[in-house]
């Protein structure tokens, strides 16, 4: 069990009472399993309430109960008590208690994050792609982060040196575009960049020039076993193999960040597999067909 804050303002005169009740349903059924009353004082505070499961997905109520206090006297002549007066409260929940149990819904919610990410990649060009990819790394960063605390890290469940390389090569990518701290000089390279099109056009035509988002120094490995031919730049230089520089190991971003959303939906759906019935059971229908 976990706290729930709740925010409230409330005017109180003398001789009335405001509380509120707020109620926990957990599992999605239209009943409430956890339920706290808390009275209230005059004036704006912060009230912390014990005794609920603070999950961020589950259906929470609130309700006002006033009235004149009874353990207060007032004098039927003198004293004319006003009505108190409530703002609207504000619930605080701040996640489930620490536990070894992941929440299914906060793994699904990253997938779909990053789903609608690279969808904007590929509708949208050039036009704001490097913040669609920094998007779409950071959530599935933050999906290899909850896996592999509580279920298994990536070399473990992966099935062949080409996937391990593959997400580590994207993981450093979700490195560099969050954190952008490597030096522009020296030996070190980036391992993404854009490359420049010029179009020239006709006589009468105005130059233009085109930015495209690419991956360089793409692993060997996923360039043998994952990459489709047709996505493949061909290296003019026939002497050159595949492993001579990193300007030879080039991709376009978006067929290897599709290939390696696929690569993680076929983890959720592993980890699925080994969450009991009650786990799933907080998912809708259409989520459980998703990864199962």
């Amino acid at each position: 069990m976990t706290d729930v804050g709740l925010i409230c303002e409330a005017e109180i005169p003398k001789g009335m009472f405001v509380e509120i009740e707020v109620r926990e349903d957990v599992d999605g059924d239209g009943e409430y399993e956890n339920t706290r009353v808390q009275p209230l004082k005059d004036g704006k505070y912060i009230y912390r309430l014990e005794g609920f499961q603070g999950n961020q997905g589950n259906q929470y109520s609130t309700s006002v109960n006033l009235g004149r206090d009874r353990d207060v006297s007032l004098s039927p002549t003198r004293d004319n008590p006003q009505p108190p007066s409530v703002k609207a409260p504000q619930l605080v929940i701040i996640g489930p208690a620490e536990s070894n149990e992941t929440d299914p819904r906060d793994v699904l919610s990253k997938f779909q994050e990053a789903h609608f990410f690279l969808t904007e990649m590929k509708s949208e060009g050039m036009r704001n792609h490097q913040y669609y990819l920094s998007a779409f790394l950071g959530a599935l960063y933050s999906i290899d982060d909850l896996l592999k605390q509580r279920w298994k890290k990536w070399e473990e469940w992966a099935d062949s040196e080409a996937s391990t390389d593959l997400h580590y090569y994207m993981m450093g990518n979700r490195h560099d575009t969050v954190h952008l701290t490597r030096s522009t000089r020296g030996p070190s390279q980036a391992v993404s960049g854009q490359s420049i099109n010029w179009e020239f056009g006709g006589s009468d035509e105005p130059s233009r020039i085109e930015n495209s988002f690419m991956f360089t120094a793409v692993p060997k490995s996923v360039l043998k076993q994952y990459v489709r031919e047709e996505d493949l730049i061909p290296v003019a230089d026939t002497d050159s193999t595949i492993g001579d520089s990193p300007a030879t190991r080039v991709l376009p971003s978006v067929p290897l960040c599709d290939f390696y959303l696929g690569l993680v939906k076929e983890r959720i759906s592993d980890w699925a597999k080994d969450l009991d019935e009650d786990t799933l059971s907080v998912l809708d229908d259409d989520v459980v067909d998703l990864i199962t």
